[in-house]
């Protein structure tokens, strides 16, 4: 979320209607549910629109830092070496490693719902 100074806030899970609210400066009651019930309150919907976003877990493949992302509103490079091969983590199945070129990355089911 970004608040009126142009800085992003991170709102994470749980309780992230909460902080949306504190940063937008409206009342949480008027975005309850969000994101799974629809929001009713019209001006606090287009302000989440406008302010709001999610950030995507990358790798870079040029300084191999790991690093978060905008998908819909950020460059598409790495923001501390501006490397533009940057790949979600998440698609990092079955690739090779960029560093050691030997190991393969591979998925591990924990069972853990976040």
């Amino acid at each position: 979320m970004i608040d009126d100074k142009k800085n992003r806030i991170p709102c994470s899970h749980p309780c992230e209607s909460y902080q949306i609210a504190k940063v937008l400066k409206i009342n949480e009651d008027d975005i309850f549910g969000f994101p799974y019930i629809p929001i009713q309150n019209k001006k606090a919907l287009k302000l989440i629109n406008e302010r709001g976003g999610f950030e995507t877990d990358m790798l870079c493949f040029g300084c191999l830092a790991e690093v978060r992302i905008d998908l819909e509103r950020d460059p598409h490079e790495c923001p501390k070496c501006k490397h533009k091969e940057i790949i979600p983590i998440q698609d990092l199945y079955s690739m090779q490693c960029p560093k050691c070129k030997q190991g393969v990355f591979f998925e591990v089911l924990t069972g853990i719902i976040s």
